[in-house]
């Protein structure tokens, strides 16, 4: 993704009005492709939204997660108490970042990108996953109330661009989370031979790894209007991502066995 990423810049010609030096370009690559996604320089600023893969500092934040489930497993078990401590700690961390903190400041960035602001959001996970009791009662709850709770709270409770954003409010991330947890488990009435192929196929990732870069470079171009813009994206998202399936990700994953 990050080699078609930037190969995708190069060809619309915006590395040649660039002064980039050859180690600063290589550090962004390097970045990009390790766990510091995060890291945007100056140079890729003005290109798009401004930074060309902007989904990807979450990857950092993943891998975080990764390595804290011994100790939350052990919380879990253990001391519940700390746990819920580390939940509302989150919790207050999220909310004040966005509602109070500088934005701009190194160490308010680098917090950002830690799993200090997001495991709360982790936990709510972890937790329907280690209580089936509690993953039982939201598999209960109906369509139609999950979908108005969320609708109301990222309308009503704070701002809905905010919302829409990294700063969800935790009331419509819970919605939000139920809804997910609804429908990952919940059957589609689909022919047989769809439905074998739904259940064998994963796009999700191909798509959450090249939706932006396509997005920024057609803002970049801007050869569509807004309408055809979207269509494009979509198309174009989607093929990657059914490339990124079937010649990288399948592939990779039959070494697990």
């Amino acid at each position: 993704c990050v080699l078609l990423s930037a190969a995708a810049v190069a060809l619309t010609g915006y590395f040649q009005h660039k002064d980039i030096s050859v180690s600063r370009f290589l550090l962004w690559i390097l970045g990009q492709s390790t766990i510091v996604q995060f890291y945007n320089p100056d140079f890729m600023r003005p290109f798009g939204v401004g930074v060309l893969n902007g989904a990807l500092w979450t990857i950092t934040v993943e891998l975080q997660f990764y390595l804290l489930v011994p100790l939350l497993f052990y919380l879990i078990q253990r001391c519940p108490r700390a746990l819920a401590a580390v939940f509302v700690a989150s919790l207050g961390v999220n909310l004040f970042l966005h509602g109070f903190a500088d934005g701009k400041a190194l160490h308010i960035k680098l917090l950002y990108v830690s799993f200090a602001p997001w495991v709360y959001m982790f936990l709510f996970g972890f937790i329907l996953a280690h209580h089936e009791t509690l993953s039982g009662i939201v598999k209960r709850f109906q369509f139609r109330y999950l979908v108005t709770g969320y609708i109301v709270s990222m309308n009503f409770i704070g701002d809905y661009t905010a919302n829409a954003q990294n700063a969800i409010n935790p009331v419509a991330f819970f919605f939000l989370g139920c809804l997910i947890l609804r429908l990952a488990t919940t059957r589609l009435p689909l022919p047989p031979k769809l439905a074998r192929f739904v259940d064998k196929s994963d796009f999700s990732y191909g798509l959450y790894l090249y939706h932006m870069p396509v997005i920024n470079v057609l803002m970049f171009l801007g050869l569509f209007t807004a309408g055809a813009n979207i269509a494009v994206a979509v198309t174009i998202s989607l093929t990657a991502a059914v490339f990124s399936w079937y010649a990288v990700e399948k592939p990779a994953l039959t070494y697990k066995k």
